[in-house]
Parts: C-alpha cells; sequence; structure tokens
C-alpha cells in the first residue's frame, strides 16, 4: 500500500494584518447565524488558502445589560489579535487539511462583578466568488484572576477545515474569515467608534 504524499506549511499573523472583506462577503458572515499523512515534508513553496480576520469583527464589547454604553459600564472588551495555523496537502486524497489556531484578547471593564468574559467567535469558509460554504461558531467562556486586568487567550485544539482539491485545483480557490460574532447593534457600536 503507498503512503500518501503529503506537504506541509506553517503560516499565521498578528492584527497588523486585519483585512477588509468585500461587502457582500463580511454581511453574510456577520448576519448568518481525515487520514493523516503517514510521511510528511515541509515545502515553502506549498501555498496555503488565504486567511482575513474581518476588520468589523476584530473588535467585541459587552455592556453590562440594562446600561448605557459609556466607558464604566463595559463588563468585558475583545480583540482579534492573529492566527496561528499549518496546511498540509494531501495529493492522494486530493484534499487539504487546514488548521487555524485564534489567537484573542479579553480585557476587564469596570463593570464586570464576576471575573468572567463569555462571548462567540466565528470561522468561515467560502469559495473565490464569495459565496458562503461553511461557518462555524465558538463560544468561549474565560475567568480572569482577581487582580488580572486581561488575558491572552488561544484554544488547545486548532479549528480543522478540509479543502477538496480536485484535478490540481489551487488552494487559493478558498477563503478562509474570522472575527468575533458581532449582533447587528454590537456592528453599528464598532463601526462608530471606528469613526
Amino acid at each position: 500500500m503507498s503512503k500518501p504524499v503529503c506537504a506541509q506549511k506553517q503560516y499565521g499573523y498578528r492584527a497588523a494584518h486585519v483585512a477588509r472583506a468585500t461587502k457582500t462577503a463580511m454581511l453574510a458572515l456577520l448576519v448568518l447565524g481525515v487520514g493523516a499523512c503517514s510521511s510528511v515534508t515541509l515545502d515553502n513553496s506549498l501555498q496555503c488558502p488565504e486567511v482575513s480576520i474581518i476588520a468589523d469583527g476584530a473588535n467585541f464589547v459587552q455592556f453590562a445589560p440594562g446600561s448605557g454604553r459609556g466607558a464604566n459600564n463595559i463588563v468585558h472588551e475583545e480583540s482579534f489579535d492573529g492566527f496561528k495555523g499549518t496546511c498540509e496537502h494531501n495529493i492522494d486524497d486530493e484534499i487539504m487539511v487546514v488548521e487555524i489556531t485564534p489567537q484573542i484578547t479579553s480585557m476587564k471593564g469596570p463593570a464586570n462583578s464576576d471575573n468572567t468574559a463569555r462571548f462567540e467567535y466565528f470561522v468561515a469558509l467560502t469559495d473565490s466568488k464569495g459565496q458562503l460554504i461553511n461557518k462555524q461558531r465558538f463560544p468561549v467562556s474565560l475567568i480572569f484572576d482577581d487582580d488580572s486586568e486581561g488575558m491572552a487567550w488561544q484554544d488547545e485544539t486548532p479549528i480543522t477545515l478540509t479543502l477538496p482539491l480536485k484535478d490540481g485545483e489551487s488552494p487559493t480557490k478558498w477563503l478562509i474569515f474570522m472575527g468575533l460574532q458581532l449582533s447587528r447593534a454590537d456592528l453599528e457600536f464598532i463601526r462608530g467608534r471606528q469613526k
């Protein structure tokens, strides 16, 4: 039995590379609610799918219920800092396996009475025409130390996406978007804050 032929590459970036998705793809993302290789070689020429953090989904602010939207009413605030990831091309199975680990910073606000932060982030896959193929939402629940003002967070288990690559298709056919899950009111607040 032949061994799978594979190539693997690591990639990632920090928040300085936050990208703004097309308006159509961004609205769709915000409103919508494998066999391992036995031999792996590193190949720096391997192309991985493009991964973008949606600019409007790079920040989230949770306010205390029933309060205003002033600085003293903030329970917690998150920023999507970047990600780490790998992509692995299995030529025999005609697939690419992408593993992504988001990196998010959470800050405790003045109205935080229980040292917790709860929020969601999403990872979405589109084709090169901006058609949404898959979107997954991931809830996060954090506990701050009593004397901590914030924490950097990343999941211990990466998110895995398996992309079909038939007949020599390029991985650049696929686009991966990430961001913090926002309500319509959250989105309006974040956009107003950016002005």
